[in-house]
């Protein structure tokens, strides 16, 4: 009977043939096209790095609240932020405005006590609570801050008052017509909006709201 150079013992296998004892493995060559095709990347992305925990920094990272730091996620499609709450919670959610899509957090790592889009000063939460929100169907609460360094002398003092002046002109204008527009729409006189052709963005949103709602898909 032939010898073995090494003992089961100094191979450290105890005599075990793995692969028998994995049988779906196969023994035969494993394709190439897993490492090198686009197609079969676009599935790992979708089935496997969209749906699996990822390891992106350590709680060590954010000791206290209101630390953040910012990952990237190519694989992902995505970029995320990741932070401590104001109750010692650890959060992280889509570094994406849902205004207009722009990115909310450009520097990789701070503390901050909210997070503010730069493009229009949509304000988040450290939880990623965006602050204002629907309450009904025809009833949205609006939360507005504004915070500026402490002015050190008059023209700066004026200048930060003259800004909150200008943005609560802003404001009222955008939303004062909303009331009266809520109020025509509930009384039914019409039952479609008749919209021009390149008013894309408007059709875009009722589009996208109906695919993630389904109303009228549901009704047939």
């Amino acid at each position: 009977m032939a010898t073995q150079g090494r003992s089961d013992r100094e191979s450290g296998t105890n005599g075990t043939v793995w692969h028998e004892a994995y049988p779906e493995l196969g023994t035969g060559p494993i394709p190439i096209e897993p490492c090198v095709s686009a197609e079969y990347f676009e599935l790992e992305r979708e089935r496997i790095y969209k749906r699996t925990w990822l390891n992106v920094g350590r709680v060590e990272h954010i000791p206290r609240p209101g630390a953040y730091f910012v990952k990237d996620l190519p694989v992902c499609d995505t970029s995320v932020i990741l932070t401590r709450g104001r109750d010692a919670a650890l959060q992280a959610f889509h570094n994406m405005c849902s205004h207009r899509g722009n990115k909310i957090v450009w520097d990789r790592r701070g503390s901050c006590q909210n997070f503010t889009c730069k493009f229009h000063g949509w304000s988040y939460g450290l939880n990623g609570s965006l602050n204002f929100w629907p309450l009904a169907p025809d009833r949205t609460l609006w939360e507005v801050k504004t915070y500026f360094p402490a002015a050190r002398n008059a023209a700066q003092r004026f200048s930060q008052e003259y800004s909150k002046v200008l943005l609560r002109e802003a404001l009222l204008e955008d939303a004062s017509t909303l009331e009266a527009t809520q109020s025509m729409l509930a009384s039914g006189a019409k039952k479609e909006f008749v919209l021009q052709d390149q008013e894309l963005l408007v059709r875009h949103g009722h589009k996208v709201i109906e695919d993630m709602v389904g109303f009228y898909r549901a009704r047939g």
